[in-house]
């Protein structure tokens, strides 16, 4: 039942038959519930948009709360939480869940003349006078071979109704229409439970953050998280006879896809054996697209998984072994 804020590096093995067992309190013999493996940290010191201007202009200023976020987390990993809940970037169009916030069928469409690998001409979106106004936003560009890519917004021409950024990588398709959302923007909070993570950093290399909560009230008064860890069980290379079992593992959040992981043992060197990852609860682990998941081993040997509730993990896989 306690919450445990940080993570463990498994550095040491077993033996065949004599294991080293992680417990997290299974079978309740040292309290109530599991042990929680948390990779995240309180976010405090929110106070109430005053002003449209210091909400950047947001016409919901009124239900939009700010605050600041530790340096060294960027809006991709930041993987805020409320009260238990998901909450997430504020994006444009809506997608029906916006735990799939990159469903490609509910983005914008435009003719393929108007996409380049560096740029997006739309003149119903980009319709303003301001030439900032986009700026610490991003956009997500459907690009061969059919996948989702994240970008930020480096330039806006109010002139040309254009905006453009860093090269996709892939070729924009050719023989069809084009699809692209524009994504985390303060413009773009229209409702409960979005946030804006501004990436610029402030001159002590902490990030504003703004919020509109999503279940209203003080938000002063609300458990919001802010992830900061990668990996919640780091079993290093080549360890192996292994066990972790019974705890609630939550809130780890990475861009690299082999982090962003609830239980993880990458072997990069030496395969390890006889890892046992059994009956825990993972939850609200985040990856921008397509992390390895809640739980990832890569080249091992004689290893289970089983029992285990993966939940709630935005933009992972659940379970990857890979090598096995």
């Amino acid at each position: 039942g306690v919450d445990y804020r940080g993570n463990l590096l498994c550095k040491w093995a077993g033996e065949k038959g004599k294991p080293i067992v992680y417990e997290g309190n299974v079978e309740g013999k040292w309290g109530e519930g599991r042990a929680i493996v948390d990779g995240s940290e309180k976010l405090g010191g929110w106070a109430e948009c005053a002003s449209a201007e210091e909400c950047g202009g947001n016409e919901n200023w009124k239900n939009i709360w700010w605050t600041y976020a530790p340096a060294g987390v960027v809006a991709v990993t930041a993987n805020l939480c409320a009260n238990g809940k998901l909450l997430y970037l504020s994006e444009e169009p809506k997608q029906p869940d916006p735990f799939f916030m990159e469903h490609v069928e509910n983005f914008f469409t435009i003719p393929n003349k108007d996409m380049t690998k560096t740029s997006v001409v739309d003149a119903k979106v980009f319709n303003q006078k301001d030439e900032h106004y986009w700026e610490g936003a991003s956009v997500v560009v459907w690009t061969t071979p059919n996948v989702a890519v994240v970008r930020k917004i480096t330039g806006f021409v109010p002139a040309e109704n254009k905006i453009t950024f860093d090269d996709i990588g892939g070729e924009p398709y050719r023989d069809r229409n084009e699809r692209y959302c524009v994504y985390n923007s303060i413009h773009l909070i229209t409702q409960a439970g979005e946030y804006f993570y501004d990436d610029r950093a402030e001159k002590d290399g902490r990030h504003k953050v703004f919020l509109w909560p999503l279940e209203g009230g003080d938000l002063s008064k609300q458990a919001v998280t802010v992830s900061i860890r990668n990996n919640g069980f780091d079993i290093m290379d080549g360890v192996g006879f292994v066990t972790i079992e019974g705890f609630k593992i939550e809130l780890f959040s990475g861009k690299e896809r082999n982090n962003g992981i609830g239980v993880r043992a990458v072997n990069d060197k030496s395969r390890s054996t006889g890892l046992v990852v059994r009956n825990n609860v993972i939850s609200h682990i985040g990856h921008p697209m397509r992390g390895y998941g809640g739980v990832f081993i890569n080249s091992v040997t004689d290893c289970l998984v089983e029992g285990n509730q993966i939940v709630d993990n935005p933009g992972g896989i659940g379970i990857l072994v890979g090598g096995g």
